[in-house]
């Protein structure tokens, strides 16, 4: 008998990166789009406690027939849910400054896709390569509510932004 597999343990602090990307080739997205100059990687204008998407697949229990003395179930649609995100910011800077860039690509809303590499060093590695893995997200976003992260010492100023999660691509080899 074959000994079992253990795959390695992977920690994700500081390993996880997004980007906002106006435009994007799906299902396989080019490194040029994500690293384009219309996309953003907003990686450090997020706070650290920032929710990841999820996926919900319910089960659905078929109708018995008569001559039947058990049921059966099937699966249901799976929906993609992407969490609030929260950026910080800066409102007393200036309109092109790196503190407003984030507020400047959403603040009326946003439509195109937010991409997440998994696993890569974020700060140090801050452009995607081609044959790395994504995920991709076609999205459209709230306009950004401008608000506190806390109203003490420890709170920043921060907006938040809602994302609809249109069509995603799972674990997608960059082209």
């Amino acid at each position: 008998m074959a000994a079992p597999i253990k795959p390695s343990k992977k920690t994700v602090l500081g390993r996880t990166a997004y980007w906002l990307v106006p435009t994007l080739t799906t299902p396989i997205p080019l490194a040029t789009e994500i690293n384009a100059t219309g996309a953003l990687n907003v990686t450090c204008y997020l706070l650290g406690d920032q929710a990841a998407p999820s996926a919900d697949t319910g089960k659905v229990e078929l109708p018995r027939l008569l001559c039947e003395t058990s049921t059966t179930e099937t699966l249901d649609a799976t929906k993609v849910t992407l969490p609030d995100f929260r950026f910080l910011w800066d409102p007393q800077a200036t309109a092109v400054a790196n503190d407003k860039k984030a507020w400047a690509l959403v603040k009326d809303g946003f439509a195109g896709y937010l991409v997440r590499r998994q696993n890569v060093v974020s700060v140090t590695d801050a452009s995607v390569t081609t044959g790395q893995f994504v995920d991709w997200f076609q999205v459209n976003g709230s306009v950004g509510v401008p608000t506190e992260s806390a109203a003490d010492a420890s709170g920043l100023y921060v907006f938040d932004v809602s994302l609809a999660c249109l069509a995603f691509g799972f674990n997608v080899a960059v082209g």
